[in-house]
């Protein structure tokens, strides 16, 4: 059997699973679980095209998460807009506020840009607190059941068939975006600028393109964390929260098409196997993505292509 075949057969037997999961699941926060799985696959795929594959160190994507959640959750409940409309809107919108914020990537780079990032996240955060006749301030803005037509998405096995379906959707552009010219692009501005520049390649044109896409990414699964939590506020959204997106795209593995996705896997039920991790989640995951750089720089995935017998304590010790 050759492996074009292999690899749909893989894919199909996957879908056929992921499809039959919730008529095999019974209990509400398994899927609650799941979810939350998918949300931050769509988070960390877009991150990683900021940071993977362009090599521009991005510390806002909390923010821009929170601005999705936030125009998502205010046009239904303020405007009475179908989610159908708010979901695509919050990541257009969201995306458009990546270009403004990618314009300082045109002269800043390493760690003068995450200092950059890190300041906007930070201004995000601030306006959803003070922006208080807008945003409801610290007090949150509370979402009731969400309708898609006459069908209501009540429960965490609903919200499934839309969840999962769309972060597919995004996962499969993803990968695509990756193998076209503007990927190969993207690889180029990090791989060396100058060359890059040489080749005929715009910093302008593809640094701001990086930060839109993750902009949208991380918008459209704002806006889905906002339907599954049911309540958004400004706190979800902080330096944390952005410093544990680059913890589970590291964990994963960056510039790699399925690392986002086993780190968000791991990311999202680790704390659920060890429950003393949830009080130290931010310190926990920072520990163990340092030692996934020193030690293990392609990330799960990286232990997964290379065969984990192949990883030895004399791998480590060169690396030491």
């Amino acid at each position: 059997m050759s492996q074009k075949i292999m690899n749909k057969v893989f894919v199909t037997a996957v879908l056929v699973l992921l499809f039959a999961l919730p008529f095999l699941i019974e209990k509400s926060y398994t899927m609650y679980i799941l979810n939350l799985v998918g949300i931050y696959a769509i988070m960390t795929v877009g991150l990683n095209i900021v940071l993977g594959y362009t090599g521009q160190i991005s510390i806002v994507n909390a923010g821009f998460m929170g601005i999705g959640a936030y125009i998502t959750a205010l046009s239904i409940v303020k405007l009475g807009i179908p989610i159908y409309v708010a979901l695509p809107m919050a990541g257009i919108l969201t995306a458009g506020i990546g270009i403004i914020i990618g314009f300082p990537a045109l002269r800043l780079g390493s760690h003068y840009l995450a200092m950059a990032t890190l300041a906007c996240n930070q201004a995000i955060q601030l306006i959803m607190i003070h922006w208080k006749s807008v945003t409801m301030g610290a007090a949150g803005v509370s979402l009731s059941s969400v309708n898609i037509g006459p069908i209501a998405l009540n429960s965490n096995h609903r919200l499934y068939f839309l969840v999962i379906p769309i972060a597919l959707i995004l996962i499969y552009l993803y990968a695509n975006i990756i193998k076209s010219k503007l990927g190969r692009s993207l690889i180029a501005v990090r791989d060396s600028e100058i060359a890059a520049q040489s080749m005929g390649v715009s910093l302008a044109k593809y640094k701001t393109t990086a930060f839109a896409i993750s902009g949208f990414y991380a918008g459209i699964g704002g806006g889905l964390f906002a339907l599954v939590i049911g309540y958004v506020s400004p706190e979800s959204f902080g330096l944390n929260e952005s410093v544990l997106h680059l913890a589970v795209l590291v964990i994963g593995g960056t510039a790699t098409l399925p690392g986002p996705i086993l780190g968000s896997i791991f990311f999202v039920i680790a704390p659920e196997l060890f429950h003393w991790m949830v009080e130290y989640k931010v310190l926990v995951f920072s520990l163990i993505s340092l030692i996934f750089i020193i030690f293990m720089p392609g990330g799960i995935y990286g232990l997964v292509k290379s065969g984990v017998p192949g990883w030895t304590f004399k791998r480590i010790l060169k690396k030491a």
